[in-house]
């Protein structure tokens, strides 16, 4: 009972420091318009919609290559994360066409190009915002991302453009306008083999999650018919803040002195998972009052509770033994689980490209069990790896 409350006091007196919780408003308040969506556009405008959005976001994933590190660390100017960032959307986007990832016109890509330029730019920006400990900014800016979002889904019923390509236009100007007003750079770039080593190593690390949570909604958006599609991505959308909650503690838990154990922060997480799991259980008992009218209840209801348990579980390893990697500094540790996370991804590639026609027949049931299967080898390579090491530090100390 004791340690409950001094977990509880801890978490309370961490959310009282005023960056603490600027910074979770600004990982949550982007993902709001999620939420909204589904309550505005029919059953096709939204399949349509996620097919768009979860593509770009797996652009994005590939374009940024953690490059929002690596403009954080070393010194490049502006001019050159531009030329890089374009190339790589480029060159990504002919990639995944050309493997059937991800299949769209040309017309299609004129949309999503600029769509995915303006967000992988603003978000490195914004990122050495946080690193360089301008908070405020930080937020600021991405109120402004909060603004664009809400303002497209309302143009969207004006006027005859979808969310998507509104969303395009206003990230581009947005984009822009942040390009001309921000303040100069006085910087050199450092050779690209060192910024490509030092993207790569925290992309394989922090993208690992993303890449298959992206690979996930596209499947369900493209494979499965559109009342199963929405259901599975609405799902998603109802889960997926124990994400951002798992986020906001990893920061919180850098920002806390290095004396702090890690089973401290599975403590804080696991309060904090389990709060959020009742939460939407609880919620569940009411979603014919709450849910879309197009959303099929009973499908929902079937796909979410396999859901909490594996995001929960995720979120409950990953973020914690995150913070604790990188507080410690584990280098040698943050390499191996970088060429673990390597193999195990080829591997699953090379399993999904296998079972593919497999998922028509058994639809949900076997997305779930392929990605909580991948993410489950994720989280036992990162907790073998860091337990064998950290034990070896110690005992060489003693």
């Amino acid at each position: 009972m004791i340690q409950i409350k001094q977990i509880f006091f801890s978490i309370i007196s961490t959310l009282k420091s005023r960056d603490s919780f600027l910074i979770a408003l600004a990982t949550i308040l982007p993902k709001v318009f999620l939420v909204i969506i589904p309550y505005l556009l029919t059953s096709e405008s939204y399949n349509l919609f996620n097919q768009y959005y979860y593509a770009a976001g797996l652009l994005m994933l590939f374009a940024n290559l953690g490059f929002d590190i690596a403009y954080a660390v070393h010194k490049i100017s502006k001019a050159a994360i531009i030329l890089i960032i374009a190339t790589n959307i480029f060159v990504f986007l002919l990639l995944l066409n050309a493997a059937a990832i991800i299949s769209f016109s040309f017309l299609d890509s004129l949309i999503i190009f600029p769509y995915a330029f303006a967000m992988v730019l603003l978000g490195i920006y914004f990122f050495k915002l946080l690193f360089e400990g301008k908070v405020i900014k930080y937020f600021l800016m991405y109120f402004i991302i909060f603004v664009i979002n809400i303002s497209a889904l309302l143009f969207s019923q004006i006027v005859e453009l979808s969310p998507f390509t509104l969303l395009a236009i206003f990230y581009t100007l947005f984009f822009i306008i942040y390009s001309l007003t921000s303040e100069r750079e006085t910087q050199i770039n450092e050779s690209l083999i060192t910024l490509y080593t030092t993207g790569v190593s925290a992309f394989i690390i922090n993208g690992a999650f993303a890449l298959a949570s992206s690979i996930d909604k596209i499947t369900a958006n493209n494979l499965f018919e559109p009342s199963l599609a929405n259901a599975y991505t609405f799902s998603w959308v109802i889960v997926s803040p124990i994400f951002y909650l798992g986020v906001f503690l990893e920061k919180l838990f850098y920002s806390e002195e290095r004396g702090s154990t890690v089973r401290r922060y599975f403590g804080i997480t696991f309060v904090v998972v389990i709060s959020y799991l009742t939460f939407v259980i609880c919620a569940l008992f009411f979603s014919h009052i709450w849910f879309p009218h197009h959303i099929d209840n009973d499908l929902v209801n079937k796909i979410i509770l396999p859901m909490l348990g594996i995001f929960g579980l995720f979120t409950l390893v990953h973020y914690p033994l995150n913070a604790f990697m990188y507080k410690n500094k584990l280098i040698a540790s943050q390499r191996k689980i970088a060429f673990g996370y390597t193999v195990t991804i080829v591997f699953f590639a090379l399993v999904y490209n296998f079972i593919e026609p497999l998922f028509l027949k058994y639809t949900y049931q076997l997305l779930l069990l392929f990605f909580g299967t991948f993410l489950f080898v994720l989280m036992g390579i990162r907790s073998a790896i860091l337990y064998l090491d950290y034990r070896k530090l110690n005992e060489s100390k003693n």
